[in-house]
């Protein structure tokens, strides 16, 4: 999920909880249901005990927080991540064509090589920013085709490997990085 979906369950499961506050009444009801209730036994009925809403909400309430810390976290990642980059330009597709001298496949996915004089720690930092935007934000809205869920980025020795243990991301990564660098 992303921050904002994780936002919004965190506001529904706040309605929900003031749903449930707002059915407690202190004094519990017993009732009758069914076409026969009223010929059956007294164990058959429902007892709706006001303890049971409270409760309700409370789980409710709980998972809220969850969902609230959850969107926090992936926040405090791409600000972490993107630290020095504004908001605006953390969702551009880091563009390093200029610096790239070759793009090899590896176990995984593939090996983005940079040239010599390449800014690697720039463009790594660039690359990470955009992957904890999508991240955080949803892999929908960047637009850039090697950001896809379920890829990490390692950076070693003036070379970039985007891989992934999952066989259809390691295809995607592939397929993408053969239309973007013609390689």
């Amino acid at each position: 999920m992303t921050a904002s979906e994780h936002r919004n369950m965190a506001r529904l499961e706040e309605a929900k909880a003031e749903n449930e506050r707002a059915a407690y009444e202190p004094i519990a009801k017993h009732e009758q249901h069914g076409p026969l209730a009223s010929q059956l036994s007294s164990d058959l009925w429902v007892h709706d005990s006001p303890e049971q809403h409270l409760a309700a909400a409370d789980a409710h309430q709980r998972h809220a927080h969850q969902h609230l810390r959850a969107a926090r976290a992936l926040e405090d990642f791409e600000d972490a991540a993107c630290r020095g980059v504004p908001t605006a330009a953390r969702a551009a597709c880091p563009m390093f064509t200029a610096s790239l001298e070759r793009v090899d496949e590896v176990e995984g996915g593939v090996r983005l090589v940079l040239k010599p004089n390449a800014p690697a720690t720039e463009i790594v930092a660039q690359m990470r920013c955009h992957l904890a935007y999508a991240q955080a934000q949803g892999f929908g809205k960047p637009t850039c085709p090697l950001y896809i869920q379920g890829v990490s980025l390692n950076a070693r020795n003036g070379a970039i490997d985007l891989v992934s243990n999952e066989a259809a991301v390691v295809a995607r990564i592939r397929a993408e990085a053969q239309v973007m660098f013609g390689r």
